[in-house]
């Protein structure tokens, strides 16, 4: 009689519990302070590695308008607020918003691509030479992920396990 007492009575605490934290989760929709700063660390990087190619690869004023295309492509989509929280969705629905993004995502990949070789196209040999190499140092680089270099690479394939400022790896 004690047992069931208190299990109704934790889990009545656990239900009261996630109800208040999904309210207050719900009330704080505001993105963290330091994601603005990360984008905007981003931004800077991407607009510096754009300078940099245009001072390696030596552009002619024919290819400046390439340029601007490429730029105009790898600038980032802007983010769009979701009409409705996932927890009001059916599973139909669910499945639909995911397909409209990736359908989204790969419409962005396309347009970034298209832009690429067009540019590509129109660079001198010796500047194809030049972008090949700068690609293939890269490892294909934010230029050909849409932004995701090495460093975000190897976190997701946790190989930053054994660097000094990462986490210990994990106990076989």
């Amino acid at each position: 009689m004690i047992r069931s007492r208190l299990l109704i009575g934790g889990a009545a605490a656990a239900l009261a519990l996630s109800a208040a934290a999904l309210a207050v989760a719900q009330e704080t929709q505001q993105p963290p302070p330091w994601r603005a700063e990360m984008r905007q660390r981003m931004q800077a990087r991407r607009e510096q590695a754009l300078t940099d190619l245009r001072q390696v690869l030596r552009l002619r004023p024919d290819q400046e308008a390439a340029f601007q295309a490429l730029q105009a492509a790898l600038r980032p989509p802007a983010r769009e607020p979701q009409p409705q929280p996932p927890g009001e969705l059916t599973t139909p629905q669910l499945i639909a918003r995911r397909a409209e993004r990736f359908a989204a995502v790969k419409a962005q990949m396309d347009r970034r691509d298209q832009a690429i070789l067009a540019f590509y196209g129109r660079l001198s040999p010796e500047q194809q030479k030049t972008f090949d190499s700068l690609v293939r140092l890269r490892r294909g680089g934010p230029l050909l992920e849409g932004g995701m270099g090495m460093g975000m690479r190897h976190m997701r394939m946790g190989a930053w396990r054994g660097r000094p400022d990462g986490p210990p790896p994990p106990p076989r």
